[in-house]
């Protein structure tokens, strides 16, 4: 049969739904030979995708999501419609399969300044959709919860991490925690240089890294916080090899990518307890109240006392996920709804 997708975050290329769906089409492409897929953008897009996937432009890109891409499922009429960015097209047909991410807008508004387009997007996707493939049973209990979806219709499944990249190295760790995510104000930077803050008054001789942005306003004057910028996966991948811990307190998370990349390269993680994360680290973590920076400069603390515990436990619980656990319980969705 034909799948079509939702595939405009791939010309953006940057997110956390643009590494999801990224490497959820890669591992279909290598595990699916029976479906073909039309990966539906506004502009063309290179991928390494192969032969059974298709790029299809449907233009322009003002009016792309309301008119182009319903005129291209009206023309093309795939077997399935997939949407991995949290929402559906209003003027569509045929069975629809749905990717939540997170409901972080209803618990955090004042973060989200284009929250009522979110909501939505959101409540129109999960009320259209035939099956929804929630990333975490945070994200499900949030379904339920605010916004009485059947719990039926939503399957859990966990988001992956390819453990032949995110790996741990043999090399010493440095004196250095690591936070990796857009600077944010969900992702609570400035709770985090607070807790760094009071760590510091004990120790002096860490420091702490900052990527997946420009941190540069928030960090100020601070001499021990770096301001790394983007970087690529190789450099991401050493970054989470020699920090003595990944710190990412963070209000909510619907899922947090990051998180399992570290605990996969053997850095332990000090997480915020809400949201996904204590879904996603489990025991192998530390979890903290994103809110109290002493409790965040504390777990940094114990890290450093705990490490080799934490990093044994951190590679074991990181190998419950995979991308190609998560793209087969997407295609049984995908499934359920086609039978």
């Amino acid at each position: 049969m034909t799948i079509g997708v939702d595939a405009g975050c791939l010309v953006a290329k940057k997110g956390g739904v643009y590494q999801t769906t990224y490497n959820l089409l890669t591992t279909l492409s290598q595990i699916d030979h029976q479906n073909h897929y039309e990966l539906y953008t506004w502009q063309l897009v290179k991928h390494p995708f192969g032969k059974r996937m298709k790029n299809l432009v449907a233009r322009p890109r003002p009016g792309w999501w309301f008119w182009g891409l319903p005129k291209q499922l009206a023309c093309r009429r795939p077997a399935v419609f997939l949407g991995p960015a949290q929402a559906l097209p209003a003027w569509s047909s045929g069975p629809t399969v749905v990717i939540v991410h997170d409901l972080g807008f209803e618990h955090w508004p004042k973060f989200y300044p284009q929250r009522r387009r979110l909501r939505r997007l959101t409540k129109l996707a999960v009320a259209k959709a035939s099956r929804i493939v929630a990333v975490s049973q945070a994200t499900k209990r949030d379904l339920v919860q605010l916004y009485q979806v059947p719990t039926a219709k939503i399957k859990v499944a966990w988001e992956g991490c390819d453990q032949k990249i995110f790996c741990p190295s043999p090399k010493p760790k440095k004196k250095a925690f690591l936070f990796v995510g857009a600077p944010k104000p969900s992702k609570n930077i400035a709770g985090l240089l607070a807790g760094f803050a009071c760590f510091c008054q004990t120790r002096t001789d860490y420091e702490l890294w900052l990527a997946g942005g420009n941190f540069a306003p928030l960090i100020g004057d601070r001499q021990k916080v770096k301001n790394l910028g983007l970087v690529n996966q190789k450099k991401l991948v050493s970054l989470y090899q020699q920090a003595t811990a990944l710190v990412s307190p963070a209000f909510y998370e619907g899922f947090g990518l990051p998180l399992v990349e570290a605990l996969a390269c053997g850095c332990p993680v000090v997480a915020g307890n809400t949201g996904s994360q204590p879904e996603v680290v489990g025991r192998a973590g530390l979890l903290v109240d994103p809110s109290d920076p002493k409790a965040i400069g504390q777990a940094m603390w114990q890290v450093i006392t705990r490490q080799k515990q934490l990093v044994q436990a951190g590679l074991k619980r990181a190998a419950l996920f995979s991308w190609q656990k998560f793209a087969r319980q997407v295609m049984e969705a995908i499934n359920e709804v086609k039978n």
